[in-house]
């Protein structure tokens, strides 16, 4: 073949068309692999983020599992070992939760505890998995405070209980709603009540007042007489009798007797003649001089009848002597004291002058006598630490009490405890008279309160060593965080 054809076929374009298409197609093939690559990167990787999520989810549901534990369980059941559970999801989640138990000074606690000895703090972690793969773990550290039966309410009176007028029980920030309980007894109010929380008659009615707002419910098992415009937030409910009046109710009304339509204002279900559940109650708690569980709780024991005779023989005049002087005002001791008082007097400042007592600490007196403050008194936190008070007239049988004095708590109008910082249980098995107070939060029980016009507290619990059943917990969370 000459040279001169061999240059035509070079220079001719069969078969180009092919090497473009193998070419092209290679191009197309090379983009197709990096997609279909790049697909199965996404799709590993958005699975392995719902893995993600759904172990986040189910460390969460570890740590939830722990709180309804801590508030569901007897103290006395607790156990330490780790909690396990599995979520219902579409794949197979799993957690495994362990709890560190801590006292007050934060150092680890064992299993099991007690009513005397429990923690104050949790540590809890969860771990979580996801198709047993992609562990994510949540660690929560939280505050316990004890929830003590018998001692959950604003107002605990044995028999009947009056409140006059303009009357205010509410809840402090961080407390239950301030609940009333009269045991034993009818329940009158005179007129503007206002109760943030509900209202429990288990052996009497109520008579309930106009311009009364009761923010829960209102529960008796006698009748019920609601006078416009009373206000019940709540339900009202009769165990064994009516409820009638002309007030208004926002939530339902049951009876086991009638219930009158045409005069109340009924925004919920009224329904009549139908069988109502006992009105929950409480028990009195007994609080009594015994010393020994104050004392294994901290405080220091102040006996009144080792005192030196300062302002007279009376236990109750050295005992607040010694609070105001030694104690109090000049600081010469501090820290956590129970005052016992046995002489049967009537605690009392000895002057008719305004008195001023600081709390170096949290103060328990136990007496034997009763409580007068009738001048000017006024209890000071000193500063803005949170202080305790229990002005406690030991327990003793209640038909024992004076029926000629009524007044074995008797709280006037010009004593005064620093609000918010100082919080007060009132405690007595006889009779209990509050009048008007400013801003006063804590608790009253007593054997019979009664309370005066312009009072006003803040339910603010005030626990007394060891007394009550331990029922729960409340749980304040400092902090939930993924480790």
């Amino acid at each position: 073949m000459s040279l001169r054809s061999i240059a035509t076929r070079l220079h001719r374009e069969e078969g180009i068309a092919m090497v473009i298409a193998l070419m092209v197609s290679f191009v197309v093939l090379t983009l197709s692999i990096v997609v279909v690559g790049q697909s199965i990167h996404s799709l590993e990787a958005s699975s392995y983020d719902r893995e993600r999520t759904l172990s986040v989810h189910a460390a969460e549901a570890g740590i939830n599992d722990w709180f309804h534990y801590l508030q569901a369980t007897p103290i006395e059941s607790y156990a330490c070992s780790a909690r396990t559970g599995t979520l219902d999801t579409s794949g197979t989640a799993t957690f495994s939760a362990t709890a560190t138990f801590l006292d007050g000074s934060e150092v680890a606690m064992n299993c099991p505890f007690s009513q005397i000895s429990y923690p104050t703090y949790v540590l809890i972690r969860s771990e979580g998995r996801a198709n047993g793969d992609v562990p994510r773990t949540i660690e929560t550290f939280v505050r316990l405070t004890p929830q003590r039966g018998g001692f959950d309410a604003a107002v605990l009176s044995v028999s009947s209980t009056t409140f006059e007028q303009n009357v205010s029980v509410s809840a402090a920030e961080g407390a239950s709603d301030g609940d009333v309980y009269v045991l034993n007894g009818d329940l009158v109010v005179t007129q503007s009540m206002s109760v943030g929380g509900s209202v429990y008659v288990p052996y009497g009615g109520a008579a309930i007042g106009n311009n009364t707002v009761i923010a829960g419910d209102l529960w008796v098992r006698d009748d019920v007489d609601l006078q416009n415009p009373a206000v019940v937030e709540g339900d009202v409910l009769s165990t064994t009798g009516d409820v009638y009046g002309d007030g208004h109710i926002f939530g339902d009304v049951v009876a086991a007797g009638t219930v009158d339509t045409g005069d109340l204002d009924i925004e919920g279900v009224s329904t009549e003649a139908t069988v109502v559940d006992d009105v929950p109650t409480q028990t009195f708690p007994q609080i009594t001089g015994n010393t020994t569980i104050w004392t294994n709780a901290g405080y220091t024991l102040v006996n009144a009848a080792d005192l030196s005779v300062t302002w007279g023989t009376n236990q109750c005049y050295r005992a607040y002597e010694y609070i105001k002087n030694r104690w109090g005002n000049f600081g010469y001791a501090s820290g956590n004291i129970v005052v016992r008082i046995t002489d049967g007097c009537t605690f009392k400042p000895p002057v008719a002058t305004v008195q001023n007592n600081t709390l170096r600490g949290n103060l328990a007196i136990l007496s034997d006598g009763g409580y007068e403050f009738r001048n000017q008194i006024n209890w000071l936190a000193g500063g803005t630490t949170p202080r305790d008070l229990f002005l406690i007239s030991t327990y003793k049988d209640p038909a024992t009490c004076a029926s000629n004095d009524p007044k074995d708590i008797d709280i006037g109008n010009r004593a005064t405890f620093e609000y918010p910082y100082v919080s007060v249980l009132f405690y007595t098995p006889c009779a209990a008279e509050m009048n008007n107070q400013n801003n006063f939060s804590g608790q009253v029980m007593g054997g019979t309160v009664d309370v005066g016009m312009n009072f006003s507290m803040e339910y603010r619990p005030v626990y007394v060593p060891s007394m009550g059943t331990i029922t729960g917990f409340d749980e304040d969370i400092s902090y939930v965080r993924e480790i």
